[in-house]
């Protein structure tokens, strides 16, 4: 048995104590600049659709959703670490770090789908979920029943799928393939000196990007790619158009954009953290990394309101294979109440999340039912 309290996350094996914690306050000001950090939170993946934007977080507590970009709601935190994130038919997929796949329409608590799916890559499009993974690409109606797709090159597919109204795009190693359906794919290009990794649509022409940021290949039709030397010249963390530009983020809080892919303009973004990921929602674009989310801001002075952060608890045990376990607080060590219930091991750590607000119970303990 043991436990370890960092920060605001406490984990524990089997059974352990549970350490208090208090909340905080951030409060940001800052002078005028390019892009202000207005939500000290990681996204690891942005997702848009029916007017909401959704962000799933890499070892943080919380799924958040927003109607504008700036405005943030938690939708959920028991969850393990969000991976990937999509939309389509009426719902948000969330893949993440425990080989789970959860759903929500951007405004209710995601739901669980199913814990049987490795960790993926995500997309959606013809009315299909494609996901990505070491072992190659399935596809999948509902989310539980999967086909394994044909591809041309075999490897990982860990890196991107995107789908742009006709046909899907992915890069792995290499190769950018594509497929009409995502059932079966084509090779189209095979990089020469860099590896194609990140993928954007400007309405007519396919960029993708290399990881390095120094290479390029571009498409009208998806069947001819050219590779140019070109890019926005430092290591890459994601690619997005939006507003009449492609916006490149990556290493050391670079951010640079483009009208056109080829000509780049270095952007200040306050920070010097890798930026991982870039969406869009309103007209307003996000960029996140490490504990930092940034929006374009305003001519001068842009006073932001406080924030208060709550600490999660973060309860991590072995649960063994096909045995079934429930998670009990107690405010005394003496009256255990069930706090969650019907969870089914398969031989791995599972790991939970709970809001320290209003938080009734001071130890935590599972349960083999």
């Amino acid at each position: 048995m043991s436990g370890s309290c960092l920060s605001s996350r406490f984990r524990f094996r089997h059974r352990s104590l549970l350490c208090s914690l208090a909340a905080a306050a951030i409060t940001t000001n800052p002078a005028r600049a390019e892009w202000i950090l207005y939500f000290p939170w990681s996204a690891e993946d942005i997702a848009v659709g029916n007017g909401r934007m959704v962000a799933c977080g890499w070892n943080t507590a919380g799924v958040y959703g927003t109607a504008d970009g700036i405005q943030w709601t938690r939708l959920g935190e028991n969850y393990q670490s969000g991976r990937s994130v999509c939309y389509g038919n009426g719902q948000f997929w969330i893949t993440t770090a425990g080989s789970e796949l959860w759903r929500t329409d951007g405004v209710s608590a995601p739901v669980l789908v199913t814990n049987q799916i490795p960790t993926s890559k995500i997309a959606f499009g013809k009315g299909r979920l494609i996901r990505g993974n070491s072992s190659g690409i399935s596809y999948s109606t509902d989310g539980l029943d999967w086909q394994t797709a044909v591809v041309p090159v075999a490897g990982s597919y860990e890196m991107e799928i995107k789908c742009f109204g006709e046909f899907f795009v992915a890069t792995s190693g290499a190769s950018i393939i594509t497929s009409p359906d995502g059932a079966i794919w084509t090779l189209r290009a095979t990089g020469t000196g860099a590896a194609p990794k990140y993928i954007a649509f400007d309405g007519s022409t396919h960029v993708v990007i290399s990881s390095g940021g120094t290479r390029q290949w571009r498409s009208t039709d998806g069947l001819t790619w050219t590779e140019l030397a070109a890019g926005p010249g430092f290591t890459m963390g994601d690619l997005h158009f939006a507003n009449g530009l492609f916006y490149a983020v990556g290493a050391n809080g670079k951010i640079s954009t483009s009208p056109d892919a080829l000509s780049w303009t270095p952007q200040s973004s306050g920070v010097a953290v890798t930026l991982q990921t870039v969406n869009s929602i309103a007209g307003q674009v996000v960029v996140s990394g490490p504990n930092q989310l940034l929006r374009q801001s305003s001519t001068g002075s842009v006073p932001m309101p406080p924030i208060t952060i709550h600490p999660a608890v973060e309860i991590e045990f072995h649960a063994e294979n096909s045995v079934t376990y429930r998670i009990e607080g107690s405010a005394d060590l003496s009256s255990w109440t069930a706090v969650e219930t019907g969870i089914l091991g398969h031989g791995a750590p599972v790991k939970r999340k709970y809001s320290s607000t209003g938080q009734p119970y001071g130890y935590f303990r599972a349960v083999a039912e």
